[in-house]
């Protein structure tokens, strides 16, 4: 009976969770997704958190979190709200200002879901929602195939009919989740390849250039943190030192007008995608001194018909650089600290808590993201920063080790 009654959970949550992950183009696609998940996080929070609380217990992997991501994002979001109003005189009740600080909530939230995922479902929450994006996924194959017919099963790399089966977000879910099972040492071989499979299907569906090459640096970094064992932290800081500067050379490229005439140089052309990236080239400096205007600053500008008219563009889409998006929002220096915590001060962690292994898978999965954020937008995404946490909370769980003769995995309490 109580086997029975977990696996109704279980379904229970593979659906809801296809309105969280919202699957561009599917059946299950809607404009609440982000009500679906505030909803699942209230309810978790009612029926676990706040009980918890009345009886003095907090969960130590909340607090973990709360001074690992969301203290973090929350002073990062007041602190470029504040700017916003008394450097850039952005009215508090701007929808610059309103919209940084829903983002930010929305951050929170997915931090919430992604523990309670993880607090009802253990390690077996990433299999499900693997299976929930499934089955989203391919009501959007049956969609394209109805389209293009058979032969979109090989040329798949357009839409036909309005349908496409580059789906954004679970594409880039599920290279976390790839990277996640790959270097995972807590699965045998064979349950690997049952999941490896048909998330390595998806991705190549999906057809994301930059997330290509995210796999394929995240997953060489992890191999070259093995090999070299004994230089793992000087190798670590040249890595972060790299990602640092390349972060402001891409920045002053941008803002120096550089770009634009490297691409003129060698006759490359402008894409839409650049012409957003240079459009903003005059609302920041390179400086110190340059704080933010808000994460949703760039957005709303994107919205504004002006824009649009001068970008020659008829819909409303984001700038698809976060690296850009959060500078020009956050400002230099909390830009900064949100790069040195994101990646120094987790790995750090990690290490400080003898689970160094974890930490460079860790290293290894945010260095994926942070190739998804300098060309795409998922910085403020509920289903991508869900699908992130729920990894962080498995490896934070996880010792990274197994006991090979009996096969018994092991976890850190």
């Amino acid at each position: 009976m109580k086997v029975k009654r977990t696996q109704i959970k279980k379904a229970i949550y593979v659906i809801y969770m296809m309105f969280i992950l919202n699957v561009t183009y599917s059946f299950f696609y809607t404009d609440y997704a982000n009500t679906f998940a505030v909803l699942f996080a209230l309810f978790g929070m009612l029926i676990s958190t706040i009980p918890g609380l009345i009886n003095g217990v907090l969960d130590k992997r909340i607090k973990q979190g709360f001074a690992a991501f969301l203290l973090p994002m929350i002073l990062i979001t007041m602190v470029s709200v504040f700017t916003a109003r008394y450097v850039h005189g952005t009215p508090f009740n701007s929808s610059d200002v309103k919209q940084s600080l829903l983002r930010c909530f929305y951050y929170i939230i997915a931090f919430f879901v992604a523990y309670y995922s993880i607090r009802w479902f253990d390690k077996d929450a990433i299999r499900l929602i693997v299976i929930s994006g499934w089955i989203s996924y391919s009501t959007v194959f049956v969609k394209y195939l109805k389209n293009a017919g058979i032969k979109g099963i090989v040329n798949f790399d357009h839409g036909v009919g309005g349908v496409s089966l580059e789906v954004h977000n679970l594409t880039y879910c599920m290279g976390l989740f790839f990277i996640y099972y790959l270097v995972s040492c807590e699965y045998t071989k064979k349950e690997k390849l049952k999941m490896l499979i048909p998330i390595l299907i998806a991705i190549v569906y999906g057809n994301k250039r930059t997330l290509f090459l995210g796999l394929a640096v995240s997953l060489l970094l992890y191999f070259l943190f093995n090999k070299f064992e004994s230089r793992r932290m000087q190798m670590l800081r040249v890595v972060f030192g790299i990602y640092i500067i390349g972060a402001f050379i891409f920045l002053w490229l941008v803002r120096s007008g550089t770009f634009s005439a490297i691409l003129a140089y060698f006759d490359i052309p402008d894409m839409s995608r650049l012409k957003m990236w240079n459009y903003f080239s005059s609302s920041y400096t390179i400086s110190p001194n340059y704080w933010g205007r808000g994460i949703a600053y760039t957005d709303n500008m994107m919205a504004k018909s002006s824009t649009k008219q001068v970008l020659k563009l008829t819909v409303n889409i984001p700038i698809h650089n976060d690296i850009l998006k959060a500078y020009i929002g956050w400002g230099f220096i909390p830009f900064l600290y949100y790069i040195v915590n994101f990646f120094l001060r987790q790995v750090h962690w990690f290490v400080k808590q003898s689970k160094e292994n974890n930490g460079w898978r860790y290293f290894a999965i945010a260095s994926c993201v942070y190739f998804i954020n300098f060309f795409d937008n998922m910085i403020t995404a509920i289903n991508f920063n869900m699908c992130f946490f729920v990894i962080w909370f498995l490896l934070i769980k996880e010792k990274g080790n197994m006991d090979v003769g009996r096969r018994k995995k092991i976890y850190g309490q």
